[in-house]
């Protein structure tokens, strides 16, 4: 099972992501755990830490020494 490594709130306390050891990042709504995102990509390294925009519309995610930048309205999975 997948270990949450990192917790960020959106500024506006709307939104929370968690980054896992399996190297995936799910984004929900804090009111009431509605999964707004997922990122999954193959074979990434844990998640050491995420930040979500102030106005929770994008992300960044840091693992290993990449950090990658993603637009969530373009992640936008059914992740349920």
């Amino acid at each position: 099972p997948a270990l949450v490594s990192c917790l960020s709130f959106s500024g506006d306390g709307a939104a929370v992501a968690a980054g896992c050891s399996t190297g995936e990042v799910f984004v929900r709504r804090a009111s009431d755990g509605k999964a707004v995102a997922a990122i999954r990509e193959a074979d990434r390294p844990a998640v050491a830490a995420v930040a979500l925009s102030p106005d929770a519309s994008r992300l960044a995610v840091c693992a290993a020494s990449h950090l990658r930048l993603y637009r969530l309205a373009d992640e936008v999975e059914e992740a349920a």
